[in-house]
């Protein structure tokens, strides 16, 4: 049986979980099935199931491909079940890196061909096979037909269904759009017995699925039951909502009157930014399910400005075709705020998280949220404005980039970035100077200066020797490579002082004597070392190779002490490089600078980053990810500019889902807007927006991001609350004159 629970308040929703699993599964051992779209949700979830359970523990979170692979497709199709599945993206580029040369001598690849001339280190072929990868992979979630028709052979004389044929040739055949297919066929047919398949499944708080995977997750529910808690803006049917530019679209070609089609627009906000969650809850309302709706009305029973525009969005009230109703009070319950940059948004913020410790009864740091598209630009700054001044703001920072958030994985990318480059002296001292690099090799702080004097008067500038600036495509002249400086410090260390005679061509560098001699060697290991990974990364190898070379080379000079969990799990993203590549039988040599974007992919995964600090005791810093609809009663947005969000997704010419656009397929447009509409939806007493508003450098207005011009222009055609009520100007610097004139401080009425 599918069963469908709708609310527009999360919480109910796992109330509603917690009510389908009391009884839990006939065999005590067997886990509860329940599948989420991100880390975060999984753990506000378990953490909800607990607090209503009293304990909750033994369960299954899977994102869907998984669980459909695993607990599905395996079971019913008798798929083997890999560590490692060969048709996943981060495999499947490999399996194109080796399988591309293989095709260019075909008419077909002629447009492949020419792209990939004068490319002998192989860095184009593996970047097209990334991109084709992830186009591939598209095609077999959302359009598996198209798919099924080029194994069949259409598509002669075109190069996409001729590599997808010589893929599936090299792979197999057990790619998602035939493992789905395959699936509903079974389930559909009811020819394989329902004891391999789970008691039950739940999808918790999803907005946005293929349809394909809906596809068999409706045929699943024929054999067993499958519950899916989906959070909706309203109880009243709006698959027929669009917004005015759409009904623009539709009206100019059919070349009719706009007004003759009786487009339903609902709220402007719900048909502007609920798209991606309209096209599922259209989906699932045409499978038929049983409907169990838990709706209610805003939390906040005071009437603020926010619980105003979310009853709005819950009635499908447009308060803008007649003006203002009842003109509105503005209040502190949404407010924007226009900044001097990225810096002046987070002291911004930290006055208004105050003003709301301050304000609202009650309030703890961990019912406040902080959202942002760009964790890294602003992590360092939330860190720093947080941490400073009385009181303290605890605040835990989620979603950041491993390598940015592990001194271990910074030094090592580093280490490559250097190795690779000229071997510039202020380079090379920069990441001695790293602390991970610098323990290795047994150098103090204190003789990073001694260091850098030593080698500003030996002359070295760049280059390991002759041999190496020739290499580059300079004179091979040694004077002022690293090996000519160095030696002139040997030098200056075996001859008397003083004594300025050349030996063997080279004038001694005097200031290496006693005990400082036993620094210079040390120096000098971290040099040699230095050298050979230069020059080894100017050889090509295979993947494998690599790995197992920059593996050596990480032992060699980081120092692991106090890594923690961050030496093993950079050598894990190494690993699943060589894996994928092992997999996809692809052992050429390739040059570093081909391998090197799928290093940083790999040791970047975000996934790979600890959730602990999400709903934790302090404020929660995350970024603004899918399934991040998790109630707060404030909720931050950081970093809302006009360029920056929504966010801008390029796709390749080749990409025929982008070329031809169906409902249900993945917009990353519409994904950003869904996650403007969900933290409005989640905030239960406060909204707060900043962006940088103003230039720091001429003082130039910069716009916000369109998502937050339609919610204040909203809140001006359709509850009369002029822009300036509710949209802030701050000064440049926080200790500002102009923060404490009057004007400006009855205009901040409600913040300080």
């Amino acid at each position: 049986m599918l069963v469908v629970h709708r609310s527009n308040q999360v919480e109910r929703l796992a109330e509603d979980l917690a009510a389908v699993t009391a009884g839990g599964p006939a065999d005590p051992l067997e886990a509860e099935q329940i599948v989420v779209q991100g880390r975060g949700m999984e753990r506000w979830l378990a953490m909800e199931l607990a607090r209503h359970h009293g304990v909750w523990a033994g369960s299954g979170f899977w994102f869907p491909r998984d669980f459909l692979r695993e607990r599905v497709y395996a079971p019913l199709l008798g798929v083997e079940s890999r560590s490692v599945d060969p048709w996943e993206r981060d495999v499947l580029v490999w399996s194109i890196v080796d399988a591309l040369p293989g095709q260019l001598d075909s008419a077909a690849f002629a447009p492949v061909a020419r792209y990939l001339v004068g490319d002998p280190d192989g860095r184009r072929r593996v970047q097209l096979a990334r991109r084709i990868a992830d186009v591939f992979d598209d095609y077999a979630t959302y359009r598996p037909g198209m798919v099924d028709d080029w194994e069949r052979g259409e598509g002669e004389g075109d190069w996409q269904p001729a590599l997808w044929r010589a893929l599936v040739a090299r792979i197999g055949h057990e790619h998602p759009a035939r493992l789905s297919a395959g699936a509903i066929a079974a389930l559909r047919d009811g020819a394989v017995p329902t004891e391999p398949l789970p008691r039950r499944v739940s999808l918790f708080g999803l907005t946005a699925l293929p349809p394909r995977f809906l596809e068999v997750f409706c045929a699943l529910a024929t054999r067993i039951d499958v519950h899916v808690f989906v959070p909706a803006p309203t109880p009243h049917p709006w698959g027929h909502v669009v917004d005015r530019r759409e009904a623009a679209r539709v009206a100019a070609a059919t070349d009719v009157d706009a007004s003759w089609l009786h487009l339903d627009a609902g709220h402007p906000l719900l048909a502007s930014l609920g798209r991606a969650s309209r096209h599922l809850n259209e989906a699932l309302l045409e499978a038929d399910p049983e409907l169990r709706d838990r709706f209610a009305g805003p939390v906040d029973p005071s009437g603020s400005v926010l619980c105003r525009v979310q009853s709005g969005i819950a009635d499908l009230d447009d308060p803008t075709v007649d003006g203002p109703r009842e003109p509105a009070a503005a209040d502190a319950s949404i407010s924007v705020h226009a900044c001097h940059g990225p810096l002046r948004e987070v002291e911004v913020l930290r006055d208004r998280i105050l003003a709301c410790l301050d304000e609202i009864p009650d309030l703890r740091p961990d019912q406040i949220a902080i959202l942002t598209p760009d964790v890294e630009t602003y992590a360092p700054l939330v860190e720093a404005v947080f941490a400073q001044g009385r009181p303290r703001l605890p605040v835990g920072i989620a979603d950041r980039d491993p390598r940015q958030a592990s001194p271990l994985a910074e030094a090592f990318g580093a280490l490559l970035d250097v190795a690779r480059g000229r071997l510039g002296a202020a380079d090379v001292m920069d990441l001695l100077a790293r602390e991970p690099v610098r323990r290795r090799f047994r150098i103090d702080a204190s003789d990073l200066v001694e260091l850098r004097r030593w080698v500003g008067r030996s002359g070295i500038r760049w280059a390991a020797d002759a041999a190496d600036r020739a290499a580059q495509g300079q004179p091979a002249l040694v004077q002022n490579t690293w090996r000519w400086g160095l030696d002139r410090l040997l030098l200056g260390y075996a001859l008397p002082p003083g004594d300025e005679r050349p030996f063997g061509g080279v004038v001694a560098e005097s200031g290496v004597d006693g005990p400082a001699a036993d620094l210079l060697g040390r120096l000098i290991d971290f040099c040699e070392a230095l050298f050979e990974l230069h020059a080894r990364l100017a050889r090509p190898a295979s993947v494998r190779g690599w790995i197992e070379q920059l593996g050596a080379d990480l032992s060699r000079f980081i120092d692991p002490a106090d890594a923690g969990d961050e030496l093993g799990a950079l050598r894990d993203g190494l690993e699943r490089v060589a894996r994928s590549a092992a997999v996809a039988g692809c052992d050429e040599p390739l040059a570093f600078e081909a391998l090197s974007p799928e290093l940083e992919r790999a040791v970047s995964r975000r996934e790979r980053a600890s959730t602990r600090a999400l709903l934790s005791a302090g404020i929660t810093f995350c970024e603004l990810l899918p399934m991040r609809s998790i109630p707060f009663r404030v909720v931050a947005l950081l970093g809302l500019g006009d360029e920056a969000f929504p966010r801008r997704e390029i796709r390749p010419d080749f990409d025929r889902i982008a070329a031809s656009p169906r409902r249900g397929d993945r917009v990353r447009r519409d994904e950003d807007r869904q996650l403007f509409l969900d933290a409005l939806l989640s905030a239960r007493e406060r909204l707060i927006v900043t962006y940088p508003g103003i230039s720091p450098s001429d003082g130039q207005e910069r716009p916000a991001s369109v998502v937050v011009e339609e919610l204040l222009d909203l809140l001006e055609r359709g509850h009369g609350i002029a822009r300036g009520e509710v949209e802030f100007r701050h000064p440049l610097h926080v200790f500002s004159p102009a923060a404490f004139e009057p004007a400006a401080v009855s205009q901040l009425r409600g913040f300080d």
